[in-house]
């Protein structure tokens, strides 16, 4: 079992390396003259697509603690309550469950892996940090979380 102050110290690194990210999308963006308008800002959708992983594992176990509120709203620099989140999850949890979600994360990922290795590698690490801070966050790791992880990260190829 993970403490805590472990999963702080987690929350920092994955804070410290999601801003680097962030800036290695734009710099990726300008390099290689993706257009934004046509094909999107890379940072705003890959940070879009860890908060709603984020999302869903915090309601893989069909619980919302305030812990878990508390690690997500630091993890984007949010500010929801625990009813704020359990109405946004409810609100688009159809877009979050099964295989819709399933196809489009891998197919996200697969999209990042052809724009650049070195992003898709990156992404792949902040996914693993996200992924532990938020199944340990509320103090039990289920059967359901690990499931959840397992295939979150089986899509990352």
């Amino acid at each position: 079992m993970i403490n805590m102050n472990d999963i702080d110290d987690l929350t920092q690194n994955f804070k410290m390396k999601f801003e680097r990210f962030k800036n290695q999308c734009d710099i990726v963006q300008r390099v290689s003259m993706l257009d934004k308008c046509g094909d999107g800002s890379l940072k705003g959708f890959y940070g879009y697509d860890l908060s709603t992983v984020a999302l869903r594992l915090i309601a893989a176990d069909g619980v919302i603690n305030v812990n878990e509120v508390r690690y997500y709203n630091e993890l984007f620099d949010f500010e929801y309550t625990s009813q704020e989140l359990l109405e946004l999850y409810r609100g688009c949890s159809d877009m979050l469950l099964g295989e819709y979600f399933e196809a489009d994360f891998s197919d996200a990922f697969s999209r990042l892996r052809g724009i650049s290795a070195g992003l898709a590698i990156d992404y792949k690490e902040l996914l693993g940090y996200l992924c532990e801070i938020i199944i340990s966050s509320d103090g039990e790791v289920t059967d359901d979380e690990l499931e959840e992880v397992k295939t979150l990260k089986s899509l990352c190829r």
